[in-house]
């Protein structure tokens, strides 16, 4: 059986939990302590949307340099466009900025801590010329706009990607508007003081490209590696794009929502939301001379060994200090929410976790990464699902 620990700074508040034993919720209406195959779940927050909470998270969270846990979310607060929030020690949230339309509002792909300590992220509406921002934020909440897209012809408009630190110092994301190409979009460079620059145009949507929307990872030579829908690319920072690997619907799966990651082998590592053997979506690993390895392939609905199992993988991966990679399902499962996974190279996939739904005051609506908390734990943020149906932060232990 599992028992928590003491833990430091951002978890002392739920020492006191047993995970994978008898349900300690107390009051509440459903039973929220869950067994994985492979450890223990339990929802540790519940978002409600008030006049001065956030609800809806978004994107990917993050662990600060303080060891408390920050977000984003899309409502809640006094304008009803969003917040940026901290969850505190003792389980409470504090709102650290509201988002509103003068200043950036929908901030729908989550933080990014840099080199500095300073908080980066974007909004994809709102600022004076309604195209999004780029933001900073201090630890203490102070909010910076370090540009504003405006309609300025062959720029990009309304980002919509988690910015990336890259080995410069500088930070890069992605637009879905603007650009050269019919409004395609772009990849940029912003620097911490601001200073914007267009690298890349796109051109489609995808098929012959990365999205914009997917998470993208750095290489060891400097360049961008990206997904599209049915393949990987390499952008180079003079602002030319190669396809490096054609990946099959029917082999390797489609749909390069998740991104990618660079591992701690040097290797990419991403996952494809759809098709596959199994019909379920997969997850996968790419060396950058292009060779593709199907770490593993999900059962979906359409295939005939289907029995219930989670399937259709859409946040991105993250490598944990154990060197599995950990991830999250938006369909299947015991209660047909989803689940959460470890796949360790080699070994294959290992569930963790179900997740059971508004119904069962418990998460739905996956989004974002898994992030790792300096004692061991994972943290996932849900956009549904919860005691007031606004979204969940949950917590995992994997057994080893």
């Amino acid at each position: 059986m599992l028992r928590v620990q003491r833990l430091g700074s951002l978890l002392a508040a739920f020492a006191v939990l047993t995970f994978g034993g008898p349900g300690t919720a107390g009051a509440d209406p459903w039973p929220r302590e869950r067994h994985g195959v492979l450890g223990s779940y339990r929802v540790v927050h519940d978002f409600d949307a008030s006049i001065d909470r956030p609800g809806g998270p978004v994107g990917t969270s993050l662990i600060g340099p303080n060891g408390l846990y920050y977000g984003v979310s899309s409502n809640g607060g006094p304008t009803s466009e969003g917040t940026i929030y901290r969850m505190n020690a003792d389980g409470s949230i504090t709102t650290l900025h509201v988002f509103d339309t003068a200043t950036g509002r929908d901030p729908g792909r989550g933080l990014t801590l840099g080199g500095d300590g300073q908080f980066y992220g974007t909004t994809t509406e709102g600022g004076p010329y309604h195209y999004g921002v780029v933001y900073r934020m201090s630890a203490d909440g102070t909010y910076t706009v370090l540009h504003a897209f405006d309609d300025t012809p062959g720029g990009g408009r309304h980002p919509n990607t988690r910015l990336v630190e890259g080995p410069d110092g500088n930070f890069y994301g992605t637009t879905a508007g603007g650009g050269t190409h019919h409004g395609h979009g772009t990849f940029f460079r912003i620097t911490p003081a601001g200073q914007l620059t267009t690298l890349y145009s796109f051109r489609n949507d995808g098929q012959h490209e990365p999205y914009t929307s997917s998470d993208f990872c750095f290489g060891p030579d400097g360049a961008i590696y990206a997904m599209g829908r049915n393949a990987a690319f390499r952008v180079a920072m003079d602002g030319s794009s190669a396809e490096m690997r054609r990946f099959s619907p029917e082999k390797h799966g489609f749909l390069g929502l998740p991104g990618l990651i660079r591992g701690t082998d040097g290797h990419l590592y991403g996952a494809m939301t759809e098709g596959g053997p199994r019909q379920g979506g997969t997850v996968f690993r790419l060396s950058l001379d292009g060779e593709l390895t199907i770490l593993h392939a999900f059962t979906g609905p359409n295939d005939p060994e289907y029995a219930g199992q989670a399937y259709r993988p859409t946040g991105p991966l993250m490598q944990a200090a154990d060197g599995a990679l950990y991830g999250t399902l938006t369909f299947g499962g015991k209660w047909g929410y989803g689940g959460a996974f470890r796949v360790v190279p080699g070994h294959g996939l290992q569930p963790l976790a179900d997740f059971a739904g508004w119904g069962q005051s418990d998460t739905e609506g996956p989004i974002g990464a898994l992030v790792q908390t300096a004692d061991g734990f994972l943290l996932g943020t849900g956009y549904g699902g919860g005691l007031h149906h606004q979204g969940t932060v949950y917590a995992l232990i994997p057994s080893p």
